[in-house]
């Protein structure tokens, strides 16, 4: 048994040295890994497979190595540098509510700024407009932005989606949609309208 786990692990190991997107068989040959105690082996592989240029991109890879570098308990600069990437490929990434916590513990301003913003990035897709969550985070983000004098974050954010953020989110069809379906909801998506679209408009 032993001899057949190390003959499979030197094909995957050779194969997934070969240009190309090998999920399923990095996943499995990190498993392996990881099962033999090869911690550093597992981060090298998947180190490899995120950041060689040889390989296309591909959004699997910083999720992998995420999530094993969490296992791993890293400093959270780290994860918040694959998240990062992970956000630049794909913004509505169901990871990108979690990337939002990490910076929001971060003392870097930099960092707020960020979670701001990838907080109106996951929204601005369709699938997340029901996410409480997302609007639990927004609402909270858009208080302690303006309580901390960063009008001009929350402006930035708002100025490339004030023509179509109230249709979009805001409306009268949804407002009485949301209440009907979720109270809570609602009333997430009345404070950030509020802040945004209200009597005093950014």
């Amino acid at each position: 048994m032993l001899d057949h786990s190390w003959k499979t692990s030197v094909n995957l190991g050779a194969l997934i040295q070969i240009p190309g997107v090998w999920d399923p068989f990095v996943k499995s040959y990190v498993e392996m890994l990881e099962f033999y105690g090869d911690q550093d082996g597992a981060r090298e592989v998947l180190t490899n497979y995120a950041y060689d240029e040889k390989f296309p991109s591909n959004p699997n890879d910083h999720i992998y190595l995420y999530n094993f570098l969490k296992r791993e308990k890293a400093p959270r600069e780290k994860l918040i540098s694959v998240l990062k990437i992970l956000y630049q490929i794909v913004t509505s990434h169901k990871l990108m509510l979690e990337f939002h916590r990490l910076l929001r513990k971060s003392e870097k301003e930099e960092h707020h700024k960020l979670g701001l913003e990838v907080l109106f990035g996951v929204l601005d897709f369709a699938g997340c407009t029901k996410n409480i969550t997302a609007w639990k985070y927004l609402a909270k983000c858009l208080r302690q932005t303006l309580m901390r004098s960063h009008l001009a974050w929350v402006q930035e954010e708002w100025s490339s989606r004030k023509n179509w953020w109230p249709g979009f989110h805001f409306s009268y069809f949804w407002a009485k949609s949301d209440w009907k379906e979720d109270k809570a909801l609602a009333c997430e998506k009345a404070l950030v309208a509020g802040v945004l679209s209200g009597k005093k408009r950014l």
